[in-house]
C-alpha cells in the first residue's frame, strides 16, 4: 500500500504521541515548575509555570522577533485559563491559573519544555484537596505566527463530573497606540463537544469559569469599540464519566511582515487562522490596522473529519497487514 507506519504516527501529530502515556509518567518528565520560551524562528512565545501565556523572566508573550512586536508584553501582561465542574449533589467547584491579579487557584503544576514545543501538566482538585480532574497543555507553531495549545481535561475524581467548562482570556495591547484596540468575533458558534458559549473582547475577564463575562461579543461579528480591550473564549465541555477524557484546542496568533514588508493585514490574519483549521476567533486590531493578534478555537466539523481520517488510516494499515 506504501503507507509506512511512520507516516501515519507523523499525521497523527505530537498529542496523540504523548496522551499515550499516563499522566504520572508525564508529570515525572516534566519535573518541577518554571517557565519557559519557545521558538518557530521568526516568532517567541514566552510560557508560564502554570500553563498560562508570559514568561515573566524573559519578558516574552508572543513576540514578532523582527521587529519586537509584542501584544501581550505592555502594561501588565496578562493571560489566564480557568475550569470548573459540577460536583455530584449539585456543588461546583473551579480552579484557575492567571497570570496577573487573581494568581492561581485549586491548580498545581508541572513543566516541560523545549526549543518549539512545551508541554504543562495541571492537576485540578477541590478546595478541601479532593482530585478532580488533569488537565494536559501541548503548546507548539502550526504556523510560524501561530501557536496551538492541545488540550485534554480528564475526569480522575472517582464520580461523575458535570457541566464541565473551560475558558482562556488574553490582554491584548496592540501598537501604534497601546491600551486602545477593537476586538471582533467571527465565525460559527455551534454546539459541539466543546461548544462555544461565551466569547468577550475584553482582556481581564475573572478566570473562574462560573462568573459569566462582562464584556460579551457574541453574536458573531459584535465588536467592543476601541479601548483597552483583548479576548476571551468560554466552552462548555458537558459531562465527564470517571476516567474519560475530551480534548480540544485554542490557537493564538499575532500579524506577521509580508515579504514586501507591508504588515500583514488583520482580515488576511484571520484567512491564514482558518486555513489551520480555526472555526470561531476573537480577533483585536489597532487603531491604525497595521497591528492585530488573536484568540481562537477550531472549526466544529475539524475534529469529526479528523476522527474519520484516523479511522480511514486505521483501516487502510489492517487492510495491508492483511
Amino acid at each position: 500500500c506504501g503507507l509506512e507506519s511512520n507516516e501515519v504516527e507523523d499525521m497523527m501529530g505530537l498529542r496523540s504521541a504523548i496522551l499515550m502515556l499516563p499522566l504520572a509518567t508525564m508529570i515525572g518528565l516534566a519535573g518541577t515548575a518554571g517557565a519557559a520560551t519557545i521558538s518557530s524562528g521568526s516568532f517567541t512565545v514566552g510560557i508560564g509555570p502554570n500553563g498560562e501565556l508570559y514568561d515573566a523572566g524573559a519578558g516574552v508573550g508572543i513576540r514578532r522577533n523582527s521587529d519586537g512586536y509584542d501584544p501581550l508584553q505592555p502594561g501588565t501582561p496578562r493571560d489566564s485559563w480557568g475550569i470548573s465542574v459540577q460536583l455530584p449533589g449539585g456543588a461546583g467547584a473551579s480552579g484557575y491559573a492567571d497570570s496577573q491579579s487573581f494568581g492561581t487557584q485549586n491548580i498545581t503544576s508541572s513543566f516541560a519544555g523545549g526549543a518549539s514545543a512545551a508541554t504543562v501538566s495541571a492537576h485540578f482538585s477541590a478546595p478541601g484537596g479532593a482530585a478532580l480532574a488533569d488537565v494536559l497543555m501541548l503548546y507548539s507553531f502550526v504556523k510560524p505566527n501561530i501557536l496551538k495549545i492541545d488540550t485534554t481535561v480528564k475526569n480522575i475524581s472517582g464520580g461523575f463530573l458535570n457541566n464541565v467548562t473551560f475558558q482562556r482570556d488574553i490582554d491584548w495591547d496592540v501598537l501604534p497606540t497601546l491600551f486602545d484596540e477593537n476586538s471582533t468575533s467571527h465565525g460559527t458558534v455551534t454546539p459541539w463537544t466543546a461548544g462555544v458559549i461565551q466569547a468577550s473582547g475584553y482582556g481581564f475577564e475573572n478566570p473562574d469559569p462560573t462568573v459569566n463575562y462582562g464584556n460579551s461579543v457574541l453574536p458573531t461579528g459584535t465588536s467592543t469599540g476601541f479601548g483597552d480591550n483583548g479576548g476571551g473564549i468560554k466552552l462548555a465541555l458537558g459531562g465527564l464519566r470517571n476516567g474519560q477524557s475530551k480534548e480540544f484546542d485554542y490557537y493564538y496568533g499575532i500579524n506577521m511582515i509580508n515579504p514586501d514588508g507591508t504588515a500583514q493585514s488583520e482580515a488576511a490574519l484571520i484567512a491564514e487562522a482558518q486555513l489551520v483549521g480555526v472555526g470561531f476567533l476573537v480577533s483585536t486590531v489597532g487603531t491604525d490596522g497595521t497591528h492585530s493578534a488573536f484568540i481562537g478555537v477550531p472549526e466544529p466539523a475539524s475534529l469529526a473529519l479528523l476522527g474519520a481520517g484516523l479511522a480511514a488510516l486505521g483501516l487502510i494499515r489492517r487492510r495491508c497487514a492483511a
